[in-house]
């Protein structure tokens, strides 16, 4: 963009309380999707095709400020949220995912015996899916540091 202002999408969990947030950032890229990642499905329409995939273990924290127009999206439903949130917190616990290594697997998998999710596999040892994740993860965290968080 000629102004320098890039696009990103957002999934926004919760408020903290006041004007910060907490969410994670969304990508479109499915056949980059590693295991923590969650696939939104047509059951979660409408939503827009770059925010396809919610990248739980990319959390950011934000600050509301006036940014100008923002566009919503899409919106999940409570119940698919809560399975973002459950798919976050087996990242967190470092769970293993029964879903076997490959770059470009999509699978359907059951977390917390309660929420069936497509997510992608686990990556690889020299798979070219870190690289990516890395590039996201700056700019998440550069989203959070430019909010003031």
């Amino acid at each position: 963009m000629p102004d320098g202002r890039l696009l990103h999408g957002l999934l926004l969990d919760r408020c903290l309380g006041a004007d910060r947030w907490v969410g994670w950032m969304a990508a479109p890229e499915c056949d980059w999707a590693g295991a923590f990642d969650v696939l939104l499905e047509p059951e979660d329409e409408p939503f827009d095709p770059m925010c396809g995939v919610i990248q739980t273990w990319n959390a950011v924290t934000l600050r509301t400020t006036p940014l100008g127009p923002v566009r919503m999206l899409g919106r999940l439903s409570p119940h698919r949220l809560a399975a973002v949130r459950a798919v976050q917190g087996e990242y967190r616990a470092s769970h293993d995912v029964m879903v076997p290594p490959e770059l470009g697997r999509i699978a359907l998998r059951v977390v917390n015996g309660a929420f069936s999710v497509l997510t992608g596999a686990p990556l690889l040892p020299q798979d070219p899916r870190r690289d990516y994740q890395a590039i996201y993860r700056r700019a998440g965290s550069r989203l959070s540091g430019a909010m003031g968080v």
